[in-house]
């Protein structure tokens, strides 16, 4: 409880009152490592706060294959905002990828919320950053190799990194296994003397859910 309230401090100011009235609507979860947050085809009802452990956003091809578009990381929210907003089932699913223990505030609480500014201003910074995290990840996509997509993901989350099965995380990066276990062998290998840095230079914001995903703008 006090990391959701923490990560809510710089956008609502609650008092302990408004807390004390808060924290009991909210539903603490525990999921098993595979555990869903939420099944393609569930229609998303609860906005979460990931108080610790790991979970991927993904979609399945037609093919059947699954693919990973966003990893959320502890002190980030996660939702199916399209979902959300349109009350239809979902059509990405939320699934852990360790144990995981998540806050869960219900979607049905939200119209009440709303009728304090506050809240309206949580729920506009919160809307502008799933619009930037979806398009920074097109990004990263369209114009980043796989290599560089890895960099920037061991820029941004390197204690992470180590804990994201092998198979996910190619998935993530758009790439096959063995693919992967190259990338990283070339990575770890010295580079020659006098040779080119081969690091990359990247933005700090943060492009697959980390602990800065609302703390980006506070305006």
């Amino acid at each position: 409880m006090n990391q959701l309230r923490a990560a809510l401090a710089p956008f609502i100011s609650l008092t302990d009152s408004e807390w004390a009235a808060l924290a009991p609507q909210l539903h603490r979860r525990q999921l098993r490592a595979e555990e869903w947050l939420l099944a393609p085809g569930q229609v998303c009802q609860e906005i979460s706060f990931v108080s610790q452990g790991l979970l991927r956003t993904c979609y399945q091809r037609p093919d059947q294959a699954e693919v990973n578009f966003l990893f959320h990381f502890p002190r980030t929210f996660v939702t199916d905002y399209e979902s959300v907003l349109l009350r239809e089932p979902a059509r990405l699913g939320i699934q852990a990828l360790a144990p995981t223990q998540v806050l869960a505030l219900p979607v049905a609480l939200l119209p009440t919320l709303y009728e304090d500014v506050r809240w309206q201003r949580f729920g506009r910074l919160m809307a502008e950053q799933i619009y930037l995290a979806a398009r920074r990840r097109a990004e990263e996509l369209l114009f980043l190799t796989p290599t560089q997509r890895y960099e920037k993901l061991l820029h941004e989350q390197p204690d992470w990194l180590r804990e994201l099965p092998l198979r996910h995380l190619a998935s993530y990066l758009g790439v096959q296994p063995e693919s992967l276990s190259r990338i990283r062998q070339r990575l770890t290998q010295p580079a020659p003397v006098g040779g080119a840095n081969r690091g990359h230079a990247f933005p700090e914001a943060n492009t697959c859910g980390g602990p800065a995903f609302l703390n980006q703008r506070q305006g």
